[in-house]
């Protein structure tokens, strides 16, 4: 005769079936609000699995929606430089933040209210900023965690990438992949030692100091 299913096996069934229906009709702020009133840490990690894939799905979707309005087809190459450029970015978040204007401003024992505070150091060559999504943003890497204060190799480093017409998000970005340079080391790994990281840019941008 088959056992009988434990309350425990009937409970985790029905939780499952209750993250199939969601990832089939819901979007992810009702999965937001499932996840917020889920009975059992085992619900809430179940649940954020299906808001991963319900907000992969609504990008996938967004995504076909944008490249069947573009007046021309777009060439795998460039798709594919496209993703690994949000890649990048992506993975920056992740491993060193991306700082908002205020969140520096409080960092550098500014006002929280200064907005003006990041913007003024960005334009006068002193802090690396992004743009992202019509806003910039700044890398964490940049700052020494001790002291809080921009680190040394910030200021000439732009001025060098000014010099040879580089974008800040090219410095960015090259801060954090792998280069010849450095044996194969990324920059921002060595960014405390400002002489090491300047002479790699000199070698990857051909600068001339």
């Amino acid at each position: 005769m088959p056992a009988t299913r434990s309350t425990a096996q009937r409970g985790h069934q029905a939780e499952l079936a209750a993250a199939v229906e969601l990832l089939l009709h819901s979007g992810a702020d009702e999965l937001a609000a499932a996840i917020s009133a889920a009975s059992t840490p085992t619900a809430s990690r179940r649940l954020r699995s299906v808001l991963d894939l319900v907000t992969y799905r609504d990008a996938v979707m967004r995504l076909e929606y944008d490249l069947a309005n573009l007046p021309a087809a777009v060439p795998p190459a460039a798709s594919r430089a496209a993703q690994a450029t949000e890649n990048a970015w992506r993975a920056m978040q992740d491993e060193f933040g991306l700082l908002t204007a205020v969140e520096v401003a409080a960092q550098a024992g500014a006002s929280r209210s200064n907005r003006t505070y990041a913007s003024d150091q960005r334009r006068r060559g002193r802090l690396l900023g992004i743009k992202r999504r019509n806003a910039y943003l700044y890398p964490g890497f940049q700052f020494d965690p001790d002291s809080t204060s921009v680190r040394p190799v910030i200021g000439p480093l732009l001025a060098s990438a000014a010099l040879h017409e580089r974008s800040s998000e090219s410095v960015a970005l090259w801060l954090t992949s792998p280069t010849t340079y450095l044996d194969g080391d990324r920059p921002v790994d060595h960014i405390d030692n400002a002489d090491q990281v300047l002479a790699a840019a000199e070698g990857a941008w051909g600068v001339e100091w």
